[in-house]
Parts: C-alpha cells; structure tokens; sequence
C-alpha cells in the first residue's frame, strides 16, 4: 500500500513514491471539483472562485510532480538530467498561497456575512487593478467601462453588507479605496489557517527566496552540485509538503460541500488511508 511504502520508506526519499503520492490526491481532489459540477450543485454568488481556485491548485500539483521527475536542459550537445529546485520551490510556494486563499474566503468557519464581504473585496480589488494594466487598456475601452459599472455595484453591495457596517469607519473607508485583494496578509493568513505552523510558516518564508530571487536562494543553489542527497531530499520534502496541502484541501471540501463526500466515501482503502494520514500531519495542532 502506498502509504506503507511511504512510512517505511520516507528516510530514503524516494522521488517516485512521492510522485505517485500526489497523483492520488489530486485525482480526489479533481473528483471533487467535477462532481460540483455533473450533479448542479446550487452555489452562493460569493462561491464562484472555488471551483476555478481549486482547479488552480490542480494544475500547480500536477507541474510539482513533472518537475520531480526532472527537468532536461541542454549541455554540449546534450541533454541534462537535472532536479530544478527553484521551480520546486516556486511552485511549492504557490500551492500554500493558492491553499490559503482557498482557506480565507471558502474555508475558514467564520460567519457568511464575512465570506461575501471578503468576496466582495476580492472581486472589486481584481476589477480596480485591472482598470490600470496599459496593455490591457489598450484596445478594450468598451470592457472597462463596462467593468467600471461592475466595481460600482459590487461598492455599493460592499456598503449594504453586515459585516462591513460593523467595521470602524476609519477601516469600511479603506476598503472601499483598497485593491488589496484579501483581509489579512499572507503572515497573518498562515496564522489564522489549519495548517501546521512547524511545517508550513519557515517553508514558505524560505520559499520567498525563491519566488523572489534573493541572494539566499543563490548560495543555496550553489551548494547544491556539491550535495545530491541534499538537493534530493528537499525536493521529497517539498513532495511531501504539497502531499499535506492537498489532504487538507480534500477535507475541508468535503465539509463545505456536502456531494463532495461522495467522492471521499467511495475511496479504496488505499486511497482513504492516504488522505487520512496527510491531512491529519497537515493540520495545524497535529503532534
């Protein structure tokens, strides 16, 4: 079974396991998705990203395990077979953010008053930042008065919207100025998320190296031709940290859709003992 295999074997890093590993929870996770859509299942207008966020995560998973199988460049007439750890690392990066994303505005147990007022910030922060893209500007004038007319009415359900009008003044005034996208930063979002903070929090402030091109991510990956065990057991690991994102992605779906437990229940042993085992080392107050 494989997450035998993965518990016996997790010293040794084997690329292939963890491959196959994120293969399996992907596919419950793309069941999930489509199931929303093949049984019509009724959504709030405030769920709309889900679907298109969680494809998103989807497709970072599905390039993280071809980059695991190493990326092939050309040398002297050549080709190399190389483990690309700054796309790893990257792409890594971008699977928490895209998960804490998923958390902030579907996810997390907060009021639904809450979650539209989030939707709505998120929805009019994108529309507003587009408004100043040059090359978008350029032959779309009908397009962006039209979303004009959009920002406008989502402001104006923004104003109507319990949790807003619960705010201080001094902060309702800001986001209905900011393009901010989300309430919290992604500090303050790792903080508030069910992920486990030993895992996930250093990870993704080390991942910004990457994601960033500082100079940290350069010695790193100079010392790297120097130590293959290294280079290949921090690729395993980052496997394994998507490994965990994913379980928690599945859980959470399941409790926030209820059709999409169909797709849980209906697992093989195999597959369910794999979901179990990381979305629980994944969740925030795991020991």
């Amino acid at each position: 079974m494989l997450i035998h295999s993965y518990i016996q074997n997790r010293e040794k890093h084997p690329i292939e396991l963890i491959i196959r590993i994120l293969h399996t929870l992907n596919s419950i996770l793309v069941k999930q998705i489509d199931i929303l859509h093949t049984k019509k299942v009724k959504i709030q207008n405030w769920q709309h990203p889900f679907e298109a966020l969680s494809f998103k995560l989807t497709f970072h998973v599905a390039s993280m395990e071809k980059l695991l199988e190493k990326s092939s460049i050309p040398y002297q007439a050549q080709n190399l077979e190389v483990i690309d750890i700054a796309s790893i690392n990257v792409i890594t990066r971008a699977i928490i953010e895209n998960y804490l994303t998923l958390y902030h505005f579907h996810f997390e147990n907060v009021a639904e008053e809450q979650k539209v007022f989030r939707y709505l910030i998120y929805a009019s922060s994108a529309l507003k930042n587009r408004q100043s893209f040059t090359v978008y500007n350029l032959d779309n004038e009908e397009q962006l008065n039209h979303e004009k007319e959009v920002i406008d009415r989502l402001l104006e359900t923004l104003k109507t919207n319990a949790y807003f009008l619960g705010l201080p003044l001094k902060n309702q005034e800001h986001y209905l100025k900011t393009k901010e996208a989300k309430q919290f930063n992604w500090t303050e979002l790792l903080d508030k998320a069910d992920l486990r903070p030993e895992f996930f929090k250093d990870t993704w402030r080390l991942l910004s190296n990457y994601a960033h091109s500082e100079f940290l991510s350069v010695l790193q990956i100079r010392e790297y031709p120097r130590n293959f065990q290294q280079l290949n057991s921090n690729a395993y690991f980052m496997g394994e940290v998507c490994a965990m994102v994913l379980g928690r992605a599945i859980s959470n779906t399941a409790i926030i859709f209820s059709v999409t437990k169909e797709i849980v229940d209906a697992l093989e042993i195999e597959e369910e003992n794999l979901l179990k085992y990381f979305a629980a080392v994944g969740k925030k107050g795991a020991s």
